[in-house]
């Protein structure tokens, strides 16, 4: 998923129809949150990205390269951690909707 792929909910926030509407955000039937939290995962990865370049850049190869690896990953798990959590509260709220 791209960066910007993050901002697509945006417009899909019609007031009549589709899963984000205006009243589902404001009655929380939809969640808003998990997009917010992608949209964060990006700017970390971003960011050890950075910093990682930066220090292979200034000499410290092997540190900005294991910084690369070690923090992409434990970023990847943190953040999935955090998804679960709303990935199961819709999977039950699926479960509770079947007659």
């Amino acid at each position: 998923m791209a960066v910007g792929g993050t901002f697509a909910f945006l417009g899909k926030l019609n007031i009549n129809e589709g899963k984000h509407t205006v009243k589902n955000i404001f009655f929380f039937e939809a969640m808003l949150t998990p997009k917010i939290i992608t949209f964060v995962y990006w700017l970390s990865l971003l960011g050890i990205v950075v910093g990682g370049v930066g220090l292979m850049i200034y000499g410290e190869f092997f540190r900005g390269l294991l910084g690369l690896i070690i923090g992409g990953v434990f970023t990847r798990v943190c953040f999935e951690m955090v998804i679960i959590a709303f990935k199961n509260n819709e999977y039950l709220r699926k479960i509770a909707e079947k007659p």
